[in-house]
């Protein structure tokens, strides 16, 4: 007769070895993952990042005369976060004394600056005209300056007004920061089109706001599991490393999904369009010239040699996502572009030798920036296009009736006064009420596809609105 007690015993023991079944399933499981995890490994080509590569001196640091771990210790040191004005979305780089590289009054310092000049050429970009991988002398502005002297000597003095990580938004501000144009001036901005920004991370205003990025998709919690509790295993399971190689190689949900791709990308070719349109007017009304110079990716070479395929596989030198944006954005960059041109924007991309120049040179230590020899051919190319220019002195003003036709702009839709949403802006767009994540921007385009933007929320009053935005996974 079997009793009530060892029914329980029974049961207990039957639970405790079918725990003990899968407790041994769960152990092989983890051991197999971390055998088939090293044997993946064995077979893949390791990940630097940036400074750590640069410092094993690849083929565009091999005949650099200033190459050495010191240099690149302080190119490191001065690579500051820049100072934010939060207001006004205006960016400028803080100051910095070195052997090397030289930032004062937030202006990366241009070498061999005449004492006496008749006017000033301006260049306003990014972190592919501040240049940081390069000393002072090296840099686009001072190998300009350097050929002005020549040719026109104690005429022109070059002022380095750039900023890393910034994008055409951002660029704009600086521009417009600038009050004080003599007649004679010229403003140069030097820069990409927002294919990373603006498409990669789905963020129109710029970096450095704090704002949440759109291409972040990992919930919180999960986020917080992975940084807090498995990371700090990587130095001993090779799983955890496979797991933080996948997470490296993660491409952006926008990016994956094509409506909301195409979305993105029609957006910012356009916002970009609009920035450069602005700084021009800006410029011409305070009686200025200007002239804007497109920075050349590792996209541009057709031919991609085994260098450079390791700089844009290696997803710390270039994010997951660049390569499919580029793919999506070309077109409607391409399109933004022209419009500008045929408004008669001095916009020049067209650098026919770099390709062939470069062809079989290794000058790019990333995806964007370039070492001394690039800096070298580009600050030649702006100077060829400025005498054939003759500096400006026959440019017409952008008409800005005419871009509105062009470009399709309308006045931003009402934004709803004292709705709290966050990183969100609500706007009343007819009978809808509209959420956009604030690193968007303003979106006002008549025929853009709202819905399909990352992140924006549609509902028909505020509260549901908001509602939503409280729902969405965090």
């Amino acid at each position: 007769m079997i009793t009530r007690e060892g029914s329980i015993a029974g049961k207990l023991k039957y639970a405790l070895s079918i725990g003990a079944v899968v407790a041994l399933g769960v152990v092989l499981g983890l051991i197999g993952a971390e055998v088939y995890a090293r044997i993946m490994e064995s077979g893949d080509q390791p990940w630097l990042e940036p400074w750590a590569f640069w410092l094993t001196q690849p083929p565009p640091y091999r005949d650099a005369p200033y190459f050495s771990r010191e240099f690149l210790s302080e190119s490191h040191d001065s690579f500051k976060p820049p100072m934010v004005y939060l207001d006004s979305h205006l960016a400028t780089a803080q100051d910095f004394r070195g052997r090397w590289v030289n930032v004062i009054d937030h202006n990366r310092v241009t070498v061999g600056q005449p004492k006496k000049f008749k006017n000033r050429i301006i260049m306003v970009g990014s972190s592919t005209l501040f240049s940081v991988h390069v000393p002072d002398e090296f840099t686009i502005a001072s190998q300009l300056q350097k050929l002005l002297n020549f040719r026109y000597p104690e005429t022109y003095a070059v002022i380095n007004l750039s900023v890393p990580s910034i994008n055409s938004n951002q660029v704009y501000m600086l521009v417009r920061s600038i009050q004080k144009i003599d007649d004679g001036d010229i403003i140069i901005t030097y820069s990409g089109p927002d294919i990373y920004d603006g498409l990669v991370r789905g963020n129109m205003i710029g970096s450095h706001f704090g704002a949440k990025n759109t291409a972040d998709t990992i919930p919180v919690i999960a986020r917080r599991i992975y940084i807090e509790h498995l990371l700090p295993l990587a130095p001993w399971l090779a799983s955890v490393r496979r797991l933080q190689r996948w997470n490296y190689t993660r491409l952006p949900a926008h990016i994956e999904e094509p409506a909301t791709a195409n979305a993105l990308a029609d957006l910012a070719s356009r916002l970009y369009a609009w920035n450069i349109l602005k700084s021009a007017y800006h410029v011409h009304s305070l009686g200025g010239v200007f002239f804007y110079f497109a920075s050349p990716s590792i996209f541009d070479l057709k031919q991609q040699s085994a260098y450079k395929k390791y700089l844009i596989t290696n997803p710390l030198l270039t994010p997951p996502g660049t390569v499919e944006a580029y793919s999506i954005g070309s077109s409607y960059f391409g399109r933004t572009i022209d419009v500008t041109k045929g408004l008669g924007i001095k916009y020049i991309d067209d650098f026919s030798n770099f390709a062939g120049e470069f062809a079989n040179k290794e000058i790019f230590l990333d995806a964007f920036h370039v070492n001394h020899d690039g800096n070298i051919f580009m600050a030649h190319a702006i100077f060829d296009r400025l005498v054939a220019e003759e500096f400006g002195s026959h440019q017409s003003h952008v008409d800005m009736s005419q871009a509105v036709k062009r470009l399709g702009a309308l006045p931003a839709p009402p934004i709803i006064p004292a709705a709290s949403a966050g990183d969100y802006t609500l706007y009343s767009s007819g009978p809808q009420v509209i959420a956009v994540p604030r690193v968007l921007g303003h979106v006002w385009w008549k025929d853009l596809p709202l819905e399909r933007l990352p992140g924006v929320v549609a509902g028909n009053s505020v509260d549901e609105v908001v509602s939503r935005l409280t729902k969405k996974p965090q």
